[in-house]
């Protein structure tokens, strides 16, 4: 005698029976489990806050290492500064670029770490860290390190603008995902 896959007994020609295991047995993953219970509304409400703050976390840690990658070598290919002298020498504001281009270095590798560290507090110390990294590579330019004497040169133009737009952009991305992730902390200890 032998089953079938829906358990019904049936006699075999062959001598030898392999058994084949009950389908009734195998577990779901945990993820479809929970959005099965999601569906049914058996999960609680905080449990169901507690995972769009992750995905709010993960869009806002993804958006900070783009917009940091972004920065970094977007100031190298896209929005750099004016070229070399006649004489072979730089201008001022080549010394900016190179500024921002290593305050993008450490802001990607910030955010990095903001990517792959999971404890809630460290993630918070991460964040707060980037923004004054990311304020001071928008701020470098023009206020820290002078650029080119007249406002049409590429490097007051194109360079500076789009520095300020991607350096405040991190800093606000960074600074949500900060208060975020010290929301979920409290509500992790409070658990």
């Amino acid at each position: 005698m032998c089953r079938t896959a829906r358990g019904h007994i049936f006699s075999a020609p062959m001598p030898i029976c392999l058994p084949i295991p009950a389908m009734h047995n195998t577990r779901m993953p945990n993820s479809v489990r929970s959005i099965r219970l999601l569906r049914r509304g058996i999960l609680h409400k905080k449990e169901n806050l507690a995972m769009k703050n992750n995905r709010k976390l993960l869009i806002l840690d993804a958006a900070v290492l783009l917009l940091s990658a972004a920065l970094c070598i977007g100031t190298k290919l896209l929005f750099h500064a004016c070229g070399a002298k006649e004489d072979g020498g730089w201008m001022n504001c080549h010394w900016a670029e190179c500024a921002v281009f290593a305050a993008g270095i450490a802001l990607t590798v910030s955010g990095l770490l903001l990517c792959t560290v999971k404890g809630r507090g460290q993630r918070a110390g991460i964040a707060l860290g980037i923004v004054p990294a990311a304020l001071t590579a928008a701020f470098l330019p023009q206020n820290v390190i002078p650029l080119c004497m007249m406002n049409t040169m590429r490097c007051h133009s194109v360079m500076r603008p789009a520095v300020m737009v991607l350096g405040c952009l991190i800093a606000v991305c960074a600074l949500t995902d900060n208060i975020l992730s010290l929301k979920a902390a409290k509500e992790e200890d409070r658990a």
